[in-house]
């Protein structure tokens, strides 16, 4: 009896070791496999994981580029944040004669020429996209620009990349362009700009990510450390604007103000405006919407408009008509709605302002 318990006891001992051996072995190769995985997966240079609880690896952190003593800026106007070098950089803010963006301008002390720049505007996202890429080739996905220098004895290629990206969450476009002699020498400088679009603005982040010249005094990776840092801290809601009388609403952006004013043009003609803008009094750089009677025609364009430049769409849950992308007309059949920009620089918001348009009771 007792030497069966001793061969029992013994059977089952070795049966508990062969588990755990067979376990850890397993385990072992387990974790192999994933390591296997882990440096077989590509490494994506895109800005995507910016945003997330996640950080993106390939951009370097505050942390890792020991930004921690940067001095942070804050711009209360649009409520983003950013930090810069503390020693030896600077902040120049302006605003663009031409476009009305402001910019935010980040330099070294050092730099002979540009450096990093926020542009924050009104105008339209794939506008400005196109604006940027105008002058270069679209050859394979690749926007190539050849041009000569005066200054240098050799002439240049810059070819530029854009890709689909996601910022802080928000859908973006990626451009990065690189500097090459006709010989294949790198020059100049790379660079990265970013685009997107929120709170009907457009905002574009461009940096040098690599100065071969020297001119910027920007070292590398300065710029990929400014934007990990770039947030946005706080809502900037858009207001709405509410008309009782004509029962119609409209978004408008948060730094824009308004102004209205009775008219009186004749059977047909406009009764009632309103202009927004950043300087209302200024409506060449406006948005305006005119209330008109309506007389035949309840989509009829405005004064010297050509019917024949306009193109079918809704407003409001209505049928409207678009002139030209800078004219647009809807009707609630009791009165006619004209919403109009002829500056180019407020396409964007001009496009948004339609979108938000709802007929209310």
């Amino acid at each position: 009896m007792n030497q069966q318990v001793k061969t029992g006891l013994g059977i089952a001992i070795i049966v508990i070791l062969a588990a755990t051996a067979a376990f850890f072995t397993w385990k072992a190769q387990k974790n192999n496999q994933e390591a296997t995985n882990t440096q077989a997966r590509p490494q994506t240079t895109t800005l995507e994981q910016m945003g997330n609880s996640q950080a993106n690896t390939n951009l370097i952190t505050n942390d890792s580029y020991g930004t921690s003593d940067w001095i942070e800026f804050i711009n209360e106007k649009h409520g983003y944040s950013f930090k810069y070098p503390k020693k030896g950089w600077y902040i120049y803010e302006h605003i663009d004669d031409e476009s009305g963006a402001d910019i935010i301008d980040i330099l070294a002390n050092n730099s002979r020429d540009g450096g990093t720049h926020i542009n924050v505007s009104t105008a339209d996202l794939q506008t400005e996209i196109n604006n940027f890429l105008d002058s270069y080739k679209n050859s394979n996905g690749n926007f190539v620009y050849e041009r000569d220098d005066y200054y240098e004895s050799y002439d240049y290629i810059e070819t530029c990349k854009k890709s689909d990206i996601k910022f802080l969450n928000i859908d973006a476009i990626q451009i990065d362009c690189a500097t090459k002699t006709k010989q294949g020498r790198p020059t100049y400088s790379d660079e990265k700009i970013i685009f997107f679009s929120k709170d009907m603005h457009t905002y574009e982040l461009a940096g040098i990510t690599k100065d071969y010249e020297k001119y910027s005094g920007i070292d590398e990776g300065i710029f990929d450390a400014i934007l990990s840092s770039f947030k946005f801290n706080q809502a900037k809601n858009l207001k709405t604007y509410e008309n009782k009388t004509y029962k119609f609403s409209i978004q408008y952006p948060f730094d824009y103000f308004y102004k209205e004013e009775q008219i009186e043009e004749g059977p047909g003609g406009v009764i009632y405006n309103i202009t927004f803008g950043k300087n209302p009094e200024d409506w060449e750089n406006s948005i305006s919407i005119n209330v008109a009677n309506i007389l035949s025609d309840k989509l009829m364009p405005p004064n010297g408009m050509d019917p024949r430049y306009g193109g079918n769409i809704i407003i409001g849950g209505e049928e409207g008509i678009n002139y030209n992308n800078d004219t647009f007309v809807v009707s609630d059949n009791k009165h006619r709605f004209e919403i109009i920009s002829f500056q180019k620089s407020l396409e964007g918001a001009l496009k948004n302002m339609v979108a938000s348009f709802k007929f209310i009771k």
